[in-house]
C-alpha cells in the first residue's frame, strides 16, 4: 500500500520583474525527529503552504511528543516552531499521522490526519492560529462506513469541506475502496459517492477505487475532480468528476472520464497517485501516473466537457526508468503539479512543475538513497496547453539535501520566483536508522526569448537574443553546444542577451540557461560554413 500525499495547488502567477535572491536551491530546515528534546516532527509527505507573513505551513506524519506527527511552521530564515502535536489527546481522539496538504484561510488552518480521532478511521480538523498556544479542533472522526483519509480537503466558497476516504466498511470488512465526502459549512456530513459501486463482468470496480489523493474543486461549475488509484475497466485506475449542482441524483452526478489503459510499454500510464491540477479559464486538468508510459510514469492532461461527452486524455510526458546507464533520468511522479505563468506580455508561456519520487513505490518503508532520490521537474507547455515544448530538470535531490519527495510543490504571490517544498528523508543526519527529511526553496523563474538576429552566420557572429528572465544566465547553447562568450543586459523589462556563436557551434535551437531554468527559442539558428 502505499502512503499518501496532499491535494494539488494550483497558483497562476504573472511576473514582468523578478527581484535577485540568493542560491538556486536551499534547505531552509532539517527535521530532527524524536532523537531531539524536545521531539521534532519527521517526515513530511503533504504539501505546504506559505502564508502572508512568508512563513512556511505544514505537516509532518511522524515524530513530534507523541511520534504521531506535527503541524510546523518555518520562517523564511529557517527557524521552526511546532504549532501542533498530534496524539495530545488519550487514545489520539485529536488525530495522528497528518499525510495530505493544509488549506490556510485566514488564521484557521484545515488538513486531515489518517488515524486516530475518536474511532481511530482518521479525522478532519482545523488548527486555530490566532490562540496562544494554536487551538486544535476535530470537525469529523470517521467511524463506521468509511476511514483513513490519505489527501488533503479543498473548500469551496461557502466553506464546505471535500475529501476523499481510502477504505470503506463493507459486511463488517475494512476494504480500500473509499468515498467522496463532505462536511458541510453547518456541521452536516455525507458520504456523497461510494467507490466501486458499479461492478464489471470479472468484479472489477468500473467506477474506480482506493482513492489516494484529495480534489480539486472548479468553482466556476460547482464540480469535483479527483483520480483513484485502483479500478476502471483495467484495474489501473480513473479520473471522475462529480457534479455537485445536483447530488440528490446520486450515480447521475459521478462520472468516469477516463479509464487508464495499464499497459506498461508507452501508453497513458497506470495508477495516478498525485491527484489532480486544473488552470483556469480554459479548464484543463492536469495529473500523473506513477507507473507506465516509458516505464517511470506520466504527466497528462485531460479536458471536462460540459455535456459528458466523449474525453479525450493527452500525454504530455513519460518518464524514463532511472539508471546506471541513463543518469539524466528520473522516475515515479508522487507529487501534485502546480502551474506557474511567468510573464504577463507572454501569455502563452505556462510552465508545470512537479517532483519525482525516484523510490520505486516502497513507501511507507523509506530505504536509504542509493541512485535516484528524485527531482524537481519543469514542463514547458504550448499555446494550446496540451502539448509539452520542452522537459527540464530543475534539481536533483541527494541525500544532504534532501530525497524522496511526496508533497509538492508551493508557489506564493510574494515569492518572487520562489518556490517551496518538502522531502520525505534526507537532509542532517540526526534521526534513528533514516534522516528526517527536510524543508527547502527553489528558484525556478525560467528564462523566455522571444525573438533573436541574425538568424544565421558563421561562428564568431555575435547574436542578440531578446527575452525575459535573462538574469543569472549561466550559459548558451546553439545546437546543443554551449558557450560562455556572452555579456547580459537586464536593465529593462525585454531583457537581451549578446553571445558570440561558438567555433564548434551546430544548426539548431538556441538555449538561454539560467538558474532558474532553461528557455529554448521557437526557431532553430543556422550555422553558415
Amino acid at each position: 500500500m502505499f502512503y499518501p500525499r496532499g491535494v494539488l495547488v494550483s497558483i497562476l502567477m504573472l511576473f514582468s520583474a523578478i527581484t535577485l535572491q540568493g542560491q538556486t536551491y536551499e534547505v531552509l530546515y532539517n527535521f530532527a525527529g524524536t532523537s531531539v528534546t524536545p521531539p521534532d516532527g519527521s517526515s513530511p509527505q503533504g504539501s505546504v503552504v506559505v502564508g502572508p507573513s512568508g512563513n512556511i505551513l505544514g505537516t509532518t506524519s511522524t515524530g513530534g511528543t507523541n511520534n504521531a506527527g506535527t503541524i510546523f511552521e518555518v520562517t523564511p530564515s529557517g527557524e521552526e516552531k511546532i504549532l501542533y502535536n498530534f496524539c495530545s489527546q488519550p487514545d489520539c481522539t485529536d488525530g495522528s499521522t497528518p499525510l495530505g496538504s493544509l488549506v490556510l484561510n485566514g488564521s484557521l488552518l484545515y488538513g486531515t490526519t489518517y488515524s486516530g480521532g475518536p474511532c481511530q478511521g482518521g479525522t478532519i480538523f482545523r488548527l486555530d492560529r490566532s490562540t496562544n498556544p494554536p487551538t486544535e479542533t476535530v470537525l469529523n472522526g470517521f467511524c463506521y462506513s468509511w476511514a483513513y483519509p490519505m489527501g488533503g480537503v479543498v473548500q469551496d466558497d461557502a466553506g464546505n469541506l471535500y475529501t476523499t476516504l481510502s477504505h470503506s466498511w463493507v459486511d463488517a470488512s475494512l476494504v480500500n475502496y473509499g468515498a467522496i465526502f463532505e462536511l458541510a459549512s453547518d456541521g452536516r456530513v455525507s458520504a456523497l459517492y461510494n467507490f466501486c459501486s458499479q461492478i464489471g463482468p470479472y468484479g472489477q470496480c468500473l467506477d474506480g477505487y482506493y482513492p489516494t489523493s484529495g480534489l480539486v474543486w472548479d468553482s466556476a461549475t460547482n464540480m469535483l475532480y479527483g483520480t483513484t488509484y485502483f479500478g476502471g475497466s483495467t484495474n489501473s485506475g480513473v479520473v471522475f468528476s462529480y457534479n455537485l449542482n445536483n447530488p440528490a441524483q446520486y450515480n447521475d452526478s459521478y462520472r468516469v472520464m477516463w479509464n487508464f489503459s495499464g499497459i506498461s510499454g508507452g501508453g497513458d500510464g497506470f495508477f495516478p497517485y498525485a491527484g489532480l491540477l486544473q488552470i483556469t479559464p480554459e479548464g484543463w486538468l492536469y495529473g500523473t501516473t506513477l507507473f507506465g508510459g516509458d516505464g517511470g510514469g506520466t504527466v497528462f492532461a485531460i479536458k471536462p466537457t460540459p455535456d459528458h461527452g466523449v474525453y479525450t486524455l493527452k500525454t504530455l510526458y513519460a518518464f524514463n526508468t532511472y539508471s546506471v546507464e541513463d543518469t539524466t533520468a528520473t522516475d515515479f511522479p508522487m507529487s501534485p503539479l502546480i502551474a506557474a505563468h511567468w510573464n504577463a506580455r507572454n501569455p502563452g508561456a505556462y510552465y508545470l512543475y512537479g517532483t519525482t519520487n525516484g523510490a520505486s513505490g516502497v513507501l511507507p518503508v523509506i530505504p536509504p538513497m542509493t541512485t535516484d532520490g528524485g527531482a524537481i521537474y519543469q514542463i514547458k507547455l504550448d499555446k494550446t496547453r496540451t502539448k509539452a515544448e520542452s522537459f527540464d530538470i530543475v534539481h536533483r535531490f541527494t541525500g544532504a539535501s534532501g530525497y524522496y519527495p511526496i508533497g509538492g510543490l508551493f508557489l506564493s504571490p510574494n515569492s518572487n520566483g520562489w518556490m517551496y517544498g518538502t522531502t520525505t528523508a534526507g537532509g542532517a543526519d540526526q534521526c534513528p536508522n533514516i534522516s528526517c527529511g527536510v524543508v527547502y526553496k527553489v528558484y525556478v523563474v525560467p528564462p523566455q526569448i522571444t525573438s533573436f538576429n541574425p538568424t544565421s552566420g558563421p561562428a564568431g557572429t555575435i547574436v542578440t537574443i531578446h527575452g525575459f528572465n535573462f538574469a543569472r544566465t549561466t550559459q548558451v547553447k546553439f545546437g546543443g553546444v554551449q558557450t560562455t562568450d556572452f555579456t547580459v543586459n537586464t536593465d529593462r523589462e525585454m531583457n537581451e542577451v549578446k553571445v558570440v556563436v561558438p567555433s564548434n557551434a551546430k544548426t539548431g535551437i538556441i538555449r538561454v540557461v539560467t538558474e532558474g531554468g532553461n528557455g529554448p527559442s521557437s526557431q532553430p539558428f543556422t550555422v553558415e560554413q
